[in-house]
């Protein structure tokens, strides 16, 4: 890196507390868009009077509470709602961050407490609950919010169960530090989740920020500086995640509102001051927590080309040579955060464990039954059917100056799926082309018509170049009444200064970055229907709004290969030559097994049983180790991280 550019990183690292009160003002002003919206949810509410709490440290003029906003607040964590422990970790940082604070009433201040003191805190407490206790994210949130209402309240009666605060405080932060362990050690089984990471964020800054304890501190300020190098090296421009573990639709297709989207205009100065707002924004900016400048230099590292390979998770097989054993009730919950409870060799302690009163038992049961017949008459099956199932994965990206695509390497080929984004290209803004076989036929619920898969492809990349087969089972590819046997391709033509249709590709050009996509089976444009259209403010700023609504493309056929690849003026020089150089490219096969001549990297050969060959010679896509970009070379397994460029050097773990 250039002096020049060394000082530029540094004026961006100290001008982060100016775009924190940027971005705190936006929040708070009665003009923000979230403000007017009808049915924003309960802890985005909160978390927007949250920032008025901050403007009022710094000696601000900030506009009066909307009391409304706590009292829903307070309802819904009463009523132990889905998602309660995202509103009650907004209620322990007003209390902890802002003990004086003039804004809050007396009145409220203590109807606040009393509401972490009768909280329920893990599924084993008495009680109806129907909050999500054991995915990824919602373990560390229930887990650091018990541990801080026990450290703030240690010597009263928590009524729910009867313990004292210093006992949930105890039980709280057993649970987290073992969460922790196993984060620094395996990484996150939602992988690269713009969703996800944010909530992760939420307990992480809460425990780095109001913990005692200085080893609790410590952990939480490393986790989420490796969320954020995840976040670094799977990014192009403001763009997070080429694939990831658990996403939603509109994170997909607009990187604009992705949940971790401010960590790019606060952070690292890049793109504007964010318009759609999520709660993780409220506590970005009111946190204490101090990036590392070395962050700041990789993010604005310009290289020409950068390939990042990693693993996360495990597959429950191969768990016990990790030190996470399935037979243990103390590591069950590694399982049932991947989401791996009813596989074989978890679904004995899932059952034993689980209160039967509580939502998931019934599905334990019945899989573990399910699982005895089978044994019983000596039949095989699938061990591990489960389509949220998030067990091992093997990434790639690779991010030139142009564009970034990323994937999941042939990651649980055939299978269902649930929220997993498999791959993606990213061309800058909305220009972002991906495909799936659809998983419903509208866009509720999960999967739906553009995230997760009814059946799960069997993808790799290599560089510039994915190929993504689909061989679609049709006992596993049912809609309500027919098997769903096509699948398609998200390409939004509004989106792209030029676009061009040639034999099986389609061609995108934006700016000076190259797209070609190429479908083995003839394809046709989808109309638009009710259930499938996106939100029209997706393509409000679209560079050809006569367009905007063509961006479906779907073929028919249960066996398909897709195949796209990069380029730009750089490697091809003019968009026309790009156009012609692929076009005039050599395909033959299916999925079964498919040849691509590609212009830039050569031969490749690819089947649904075969591996990958580039040029005659096998490339794996598997056994990656945890790290193994210009800035991290790591095994997987390791528990301390060393993050470096350019002669500056980071440890994270312990």
């Amino acid at each position: 890196m250039k002096l020049t550019e060394s000082v530029k990183v540094e004026s961006i690292q100290a001008g982060i507390p100016a775009r924190k009160r940027e971005l705190l003002r936006s929040i708070a002003s009665g003009g923000h868009p979230a403000r007017s919206q009808e049915g924003l949810r309960v802890y985005h509410r909160v978390g927007l009077e949250l920032v008025k709490f901050e403007l009022e440290k710094l000696g601000e003029e900030t506009e009066p509470l909307n009391v409304a906003a706590f009292e829903d607040t307070i309802d819904f964590i009463v009523a132990r709602h889905d998602c309660c422990d995202f509103a009650q970790a907004c209620v322990l940082r007003i209390l902890y961050r802002y003990p004086d604070s003039k804004l809050l009433p007396s009145g409220l201040r203590e109807r606040l407490v009393k509401l972490v003191r009768e909280d329920k805190y893990w599924m084993l407490e008495p009680g109806e609950a129907g909050g999500c206790y054991f995915t990824e994210n919602h373990q560390i949130l229930f887990h650091s919010n018990e541990y801080l209402a026990g450290q703030m309240l240690e010597e009263d009666i928590f009524p729910n169960n009867g313990q004292t605060g210093e006992e949930h405080r105890q039980h709280g932060e057993r649970m987290l530090l073992r969460w922790m362990d196993w984060r620094i050690k395996l990484d996150f089984s939602e992988w690269n989740s713009s969703c996800y990471y944010a909530e992760d964020m939420l307990a992480l800054m809460n425990l780095h920020d109001f913990a005692r304890d200085e080893t609790i501190r410590k952990k939480a300020g490393d986790l989420i500086t490796l969320l954020l190098f995840h976040i670094a090296v799977n990014s192009f421009g403001t763009d997070f995640g080429g694939t990831q573990g658990r996403v939603t639709y509109n994170i997909s297709v607009n990187p604009d509102v992705q949940y971790v989207h401010a960590v790019f205009y606060v952070l690292w100065g890049k793109g504007e001051l964010p318009e759609y707002y999520h709660y993780f924004q409220s506590f970005l900016t009111t946190t204490d927590y101090d990036m590392p400048l070395l962050l700041q230099r990789i993010a604005w590292d310009d290289r020409d080309e950068m390939e990042n390979r990693e693993r996360h998770s495990l597959n429950a097989e191969e768990a016990r040579l990790y030190g996470v054993d399935p037979d243990d009730l103390d590591d069950l919950m590694f399982f049932w955060g991947a989401q791996l409870f009813n596989h074989r060799d978890v679904v004995a302690s899932s059952v034993k464990y689980c209160p039967e009163n509580y939502g998931m038992y019934a599905m334990c049961k019945a899989y573990y039954d399910h699982y005895k017949l089978y044994d019983q008459a000596k039949v095989a099956y699938d061990p591990s059917p489960d389509p949220p199932a998030m067990s091992r994965v093997d990434i790639y990206s690779y991010r030139t100056r142009s564009y970034m695509l990323g994937c999941a390497q042939q990651y649980r080929q055939g299978q269902h799926a649930y929220q997993q984004q498999i791959w993606k290209a990213s061309l800058g803004g909305q220009a972002v082309v991906y495909t799936t076989h659809p998983g419903a036929g509208h866009l509720i619920g999960r999967p739906n018509y553009w995230i997760g898969d009814g059946v799960l492809p069997k993808a790799m990349a290599y560089k510039n170049v994915l190929v993504s087969l689909y061989h679609i089972r049709p006992d596993r590819a049912y809609f309500p009444q027919y098997p769903a046997l096509y699948t398609h391709a998200y390409f939004p033509v509004a989106h792209f200064h030029e676009v061009v249709e040639q034999g099986r590709w389609i061609f995108g050009r934006k700016v000076d970055a190259y797209v070609a996509l190429c479908s083995f089976r003839p394809t046709r444009w989808l109309e638009l229907t009710p259930e499938r259209s996106l939100p029209a403010s997706y393509f409000a700023d679209c560079l050809r709004p006569e367009l905007a609504g063509q961006y479906d493309l779907a073929a028919n056929g249960h066996n398909n290969v897709w195949i796209c690849e990069l380029g730009d003026a750089t490697s091809h020089g003019s968009f026309e030559a790009f156009v012609e150089r692929i076009s005039r490219s050599a395909t033959s096969g299916d999925a079964l097994g498919m040849t691509y001549e590609s212009p830039t990297q050569g031969l490749i050969r690819f089947g649904w049983n075969e591996p990958f060959e580039l040029n005659g010679k096998e490339i794996s896509l598997k056994d990656y180790p945890r790290f193994d970009n210009p800035y991290c070379k790591a095994a997987f397994g390791e528990t301390k991280l060393h993050i470096s460029h350019e002669g500056d050097t980071l440890e994270i773990g312990w």
